[in-house]
């Protein structure tokens, strides 16, 4: 009888090891996640995120996002050729032009016929219509170059000589010319090349 509960004490006592041994691993293991430092937030990389998401978009464009981008920046180029003067400035010139005392010699360049046989379409120019391009051809000019080089004296002449005071420097023909001649387009020659524009037909 002794033996018996000699035995059941030592089986109770191991159960109360086990029972206390696997509470303590739970305890720690609890204890170890609770306690566990949290990262913290770095308010550097929350500015940065967008930045570079911004940057990871643009590095991964496809090549027809590329393509689309290149055409409209292209149409932003071909935009009319302005003047870099303000509409005050451009009526002050005009007021000097009006003030010149020119001559013959002020008279722009000339060629007895268009360079190859072939004129430029000068009413690709926004002011020059069917009757201008003619009165110009009859004078000598056929080629956007040509128009591109007048100076104050040869704009002064032609003012007086087609009876449009003022009209080459407000509507900027030397400008348009010369982004004519470098065979860029502006907004209004693509409407002339397109047949939108009555007039210049």
């Amino acid at each position: 009888m002794a033996v018996f509960w000699h035995i059941l004490t030592l089986f109770i006592l191991l159960a109360i090891s086990f029972a206390i041994g696997y509470f303590l691993s739970f305890y720690v293991l609890f204890k170890n996640v609770k306690t566990e430092p949290e990262k913290e937030t770095n308010s550097d990389e929350i500015t940065k995120t967008p930045v570079a998401t911004a940057v990871d978009l643009e590095q991964n464009v496809e090549s027809d996002n590329v393509e689309e981008i290149v055409d409209i920046v292209d149409e932003t180029s071909a935009t009319p050729a302005t003047s870099s003067l303000t509409e005050e400035e451009k009526d002050e010139k005009i007021a000097q032009l009006a003030a010149i005392e020119v001559s013959e010699d002020d008279k722009p360049e000339t060629l007895s016929v268009a360079r190859g046989g072939k004129a430029d379409n000068l009413k690709r120019i926004k002011g020059i219509g069917p009757v201008n391009e003619k009165r110009l051809h009859e004078l000598g000019i056929y080629h956007f170059d040509q128009i591109a080089k007048w100076g104050d004296r040869e704009i002064a002449w032609m003012d007086g000589f087609l009876s449009f005071k003022g009209r080459i420097i407000r509507e900027n023909w030397v400008e348009q010319a010369d982004q004519l001649a470098k065979g860029e387009d502006t907004e209004f020659s693509k409407r002339v090349d397109k047949g939108d524009v009555s007039s210049s037909k």
